[in-house]
Order: structure tokens, then sequence, then C-alpha cells
């Protein structure tokens, strides 16, 4: 690190690339392989285009970016660039779904990786993954310089499965598989359907820049955050390029690790590999938890949320604090982990009716969370892309070229998502229905959650004439429910 409080551009790069380098690199490469058949100029053409959308994105954000101050990332530049109706629902996504389950999912992908839905009860599961995140969470309020440390050390061993696996699998390549599985509904139609399929898993892959942009206050200028991105695009686009052609070649048919001839009659050798890949998914986590406690402080910072201001009279006594500074980051972490520990019982229960109705557990109910909460965050963006460019109207016309394109990739992903959800949970060309039903419930709970507020505030002020409980205060901005400092 360049400082004690600020980070370098390589440090910075290095946060961004290990934040968007997780398990999903792993795990997304046999789904995404999936989605094209088998077929993988498909797959290297919808990763080429997919580029393009995102140094487009990454252009659209050298003008957005410069608008933030503090750590509040791209909730900052919603408060700028939408509405604060709009506004206020996105906020309710980011504290009551995005921050507590990302760190759920990360935590129980590691545990995944590491045993195995078939080898553990998903109640065990749960509490050993709840466990590592309050682990985790204590490391990250207690000292950011350890926090980066241990993310330094995890992604040096994460570094060798991602190296030394895409190159086992060319040097040893694999008979074609005779059990492929072939996906089915809308994702079915064909070999280039995952043009528009594989969008939501490519949200996925790069939905983690928005960690960096969540430590601003550690970051030396906005250029040095802009270009630190751009670079971590481009690096994380040729990782997964080099993993997916490697796991093709060594695995054909399914692209699966975990078949490499390399592996057969060396079980301890496998064993090893499994234990470095669930480390990349405790080193998202690690991530995770630096941004997201420094994201809700500076969100808490510019609305001075109500029930985080109760909850802080409840832990402390309303004298003069004797340590302000410690006391509000850890008012903070206490709510994110009441938060973290509800949505584990969530997926929990989840993950059980999976279980029971379709066989399919916890991977199955993980992968759903992954790409809608992905494609909502992106979803986020694309309001804020389409604001930014409403409200400036004087604008170059690349700017709007690229806004235009990177808007229109992320409401193609969107609105794929929901049609597949709605076809699938009707049993189109043989699609799971419970396994789609269940992914449209979460989508409408993460709508519903996000505007409920807003909406019991309306109906309180137009039926009973009366302020309603709210999280917020009822003052500025004509039709919001949130105070502005």
């Amino acid at each position: 690190m360049a400082s004690k409080s600020t980070l370098s551009s390589s440090s910075a790069v290095f946060i961004s690339v290990s934040s968007m380098i997780g398990a999903g690199i792993f795990m997304k490469t046999s789904a995404l392989n999936k989605l094209s058949h088998n077929y993988l100029p498909s797959l290297v053409t919808l990763f080429c285009i997919f580029l393009f959308s995102i140094l487009a994105f990454s252009y659209v954000l050298v003008k957005i970016i410069p608008s933030q101050s503090g750590n509040g990332g791209f909730m900052e530049w919603s408060k700028v660039n939408c509405s604060p109706r709009l506004n206020t629902a996105f906020i309710n996504f980011i504290r009551y779904f995005y921050h507590p389950l990302s760190l759920v999912l990360f935590s129980v992908y590691g545990v995944l990786s590491l045993k195995g839905d078939e080898k553990m009860s998903t109640p065990l599961l749960i509490m050993f993954s709840l466990l590592i995140t309050i682990t985790v969470m204590f490391m990250n309020l207690v000292s950011f310089k350890t926090a980066y440390r241990v993310q330094l050390t995890l992604w040096t061993l994460v570094l060798i499965p991602l190296i030394a696996l895409p190159i086992m699998g060319i040097i040893w390549p694999g008979e074609s598989s005779s059990t492929f599985e072939k996906p089915t509904g809308l994702d079915g139609a064909g070999k280039w359907m995952i043009m528009i399929s594989g969008l939501p898993s490519l949200l996925f892959i790069f939905d983690g820049f928005y960690n960096l942009a969540s430590l601003k206050d550690k970051i030396q200028s906005s250029k040095q955050l802009v270009r630190s991105l751009c670079i971590s695009f481009a690096i994380v686009t040729f990782l997964y390029l080099y993993v997916i052609i490697g796991f093709s070649v060594g695995s054909p048919g399914n692209a699966e690790y975990r078949n490499f001839v390399a592996f057969k009659g060396h079980p301890y050798l496998l064993e090893f590999f499994e234990i470095l890949i669930s480390l990349a998914a405790f080193m998202t986590l690690n991530s995770m938890s630096l941004s997201n406690i420094s994201q809700l402080t500076a969100m808490d910072n510019m609305y001075d949320f109500q029930d985080i201001k109760r909850l802080r009279s409840l832990c402390f006594y309303k004298g003069k604090p004797s340590n302000p500074e410690f006391e509000h980051r850890f008012i903070h972490w206490i709510y994110l982990m009441m938060h973290t520990i509800f949505w584990f019982l969530v997926v929990g229960i989840m993950a059980s009716l999976s279980k029971k109705f379709n066989g399919k557990g916890m991977e199955d109910v993980l992968d759903a969370l992954a790409d809608i909460i992905s494609s909502f965050i992106f979803g986020i963006l694309a309001c804020i892309i389409i604001g930014n460019l409403v409200k400036q109207s004087k604008t170059s016309i690349l700017f709007k070229y690229c806004a235009i394109f990177s808007g229109v990739i992320i409401v193609i992903a969107l609105s794929y998502l929901f049609i597949t959800y709605v076809s699938g949970a009707f049993g189109y060309e043989g699609a799971d229905k419970f396994s789609n039903g269940l992914k449209l419930f979460i989508m409408c709970i993460f709508i519903l959650g996000s505007l409920a507020p807003q909406f019991k505030e309306f109906l309180n002020r137009k039926f009973l004439q009366k302020r309603s409980y709210t999280l917020y205060s009822y003052d500025k901005y004509r039709g919001s429910i949130i105070t502005f400092k």
C-alpha cells in the first residue's frame, strides 16, 4: 500500500480483481459450458461481445465516478442521477438484500467447494458457513490492514488452481463426456442462445467491481479509481477465457475440473485443489465484508437511517461516546450481522425445500440468488446510466453510444432472466417448475421488499391520514421518505 491510509494503483487493481475472481470462476465455467451446449465458439463470441459492453461501461464510469465523494459507491451515483423514490428503492435493496446475501452466498459457496452438498446436512452447512462469516466480519471490523493482508494471502493461494488447472486440462485432454446435461426451457433453444442466456452469468462474473468503489476514501483520486477498474475488467476477461478454454479441453462435455484425466487415481491431488478453490470463495467473502461495512456506514451518514439510530440507542448509553469512531463502525457491524443471520436461516429453508421437491438442494438456490442479485445490481447501474444520460443534455456522441449500448445489454439480461423464470415455472420445454418458481418467487420478494416501505407510507397517508412507522423520516424531496442531511 502506498501509505497507511491509501491504496496504491496496483493494490486497488488487486482488490478489484480479487473481488471478481472468486469461486465463481470455477463454478460459472461449467454453467456457461452447459448453456452453450458444449460449443466453445459461441461461448468465446459471447465473451468478446460482452467485453465491448464492459469497455463501453468503463467509459461511462469515467463520467459518473467523479461525482462520488465518499464510500457510498454506486449508491452515491444513484442519489445524483435517479429520482428520490427510485433511489429509496435501491437503498432498501442494498441494505436488506444485497449486503447480507452477498456474505451468505460466498461463505456457503466456500464450504460447498470444500465438502460438497451431499456430504453435509443443510443445518450443519448453514452453521459452519455462519461461523466463518462472523469470523471474517469481525476481522474486517478490527483492522483494515489485517483484512488486506489476508486478502493478499488468499489471492496467492488461489493463483495456484487458477493457473495450474487450465494447463493440466490442456496438457492431458479428456474424452468427450456421454453424460452431458442439456439445458432445458428457453436455455435449450440452441448453441447460439447463449448470446442472451449467458448474459446474467456474465453480470455475476463482473459484479464485484463496485467493491472497490465502496473504498474510495482509500483511493488517491477518481482517475485512479477509474483506471484501476478498467485494468481489472481486462484482466478478469482474460482469466475467464483462459479457464473456460482449459476446462473445455480437459473435460469436454461438462467443463468440470474434477473429471480431468490428471486426477484419475490421484484423489489427494483433487482434494488439494478443492481446498484451494474453496479459498477463492472465502477471498470474495473477505472482500465483500470489507466493502459492505464501509458502504453501509457511508449510506447511514448520508441518510441517517432510523432503525440504525434505534439500534444505537439500545446498544450504547445516550451520553457522549468514549470512542465515537469505533462505536459508529460497531453499530453498522451489528446491524449487518443481524440481517446476515436472518438470511442464513431463509437460505437454509429454501435449500431444504429444493432438496425435498427436486433433489437439487443448496447449489440450486445459490445459483439463483447469485444471478438475480447480480442482475438487480446491474439493473440499478442501468438506471444510473439512463438518469445521467437524461440529466446531461450536453454530452458527446461517444458517451451516448456507450451509455445506450451498455444499458441495453443490462436490460436484455434482466428481461431474459424474468421471461425464463416465468416460462420455466409453467414447465416450458421440460424446465423444472419448482426451481424456476422458486427463482421467480425470490425475484418478486426482492422487488416487493425494496418498495414495501414506500408503499406502506403511501397507503397510510392516502387512506388513514397518518404517518406510518417507516425506516425514514418524511421531510425533504417531494414524494421521498428519506431525510437528506
